[in-house]
């Protein structure tokens, strides 16, 4: 089933009110011509539309068709697909924004500044974190060394990692939240 045609498809204002209604119950077609205003003629081209996408069903109960919506077929291919894309575009834009903040804050590997504004400062202190292992308990002459090598001034750093709350401290030990 090709995604670009079930869009197509969906690009009509009639259609998406006819998904909208069968997505309450299973109709007729005269019903929903009554139900959505429109000549029985049209709703009977709406309907092989959507169901030549295989978003909707019929099956016949004596004289009529009654139409389903195939709400596994929505599920699965539509909203998995605007979900899918949009997540990988808004997780590739997140990483451009964060290489972008640490090319311009560091130089031959040195922070040269600390960001002031908060989003930007949570980038850089993410990305110093890398010089830490999970589970492990540092001192806090490690954690200075380990800071030192990018900044000298590794206590506001330090207090950085406490207050955004990516490390925690205890009894002068500090680990990775």
């Amino acid at each position: 089933m090709n995604l670009a045609n079930i869009f197509k498809v969906l690009g009509d204002e009639a259609r998406l009110s006819i998904i909208k209604s069968l997505a309450e119950k299973d109709l007729y077609a005269e019903v929903l011509a009554e139900r959505l205003s429109l000549s029985p003629g049209t709703i009977t081209h709406h309907l092989k539309k959507l169901e030549s996408v295989g978003l909707i069903k019929a099956r016949k109960e004596q004289y009529y068709k009654v139409f389903s919506l195939q709400k596994k077929v929505l599920d699965q291919n539509i909203l998995g697909a605007i979900l899918k894309v949009s997540v990988s575009h808004e997780d590739e834009n997140e990483v451009l924004y964060e290489q972008k903040i640490i090319k311009t804050f560091f130089k031959n590997g040195e922070l040269k500044s600390i960001p002031v504004q908060r989003k930007k400062r949570v980038v850089i202190l993410k990305h110093l974190l890398q010089e830490f292992k999970k589970d492990r308990d540092y001192s806090e002459a490690e954690v200075n060394a380990r800071i030192e090598k990018y900044n000298e001034d590794f206590c506001t750093i330090r207090r950085e990692f406490i207050a955004e709350k990516l490390m925690t401290r205890k009894d002068g030990i500090y680990r990775l939240s």
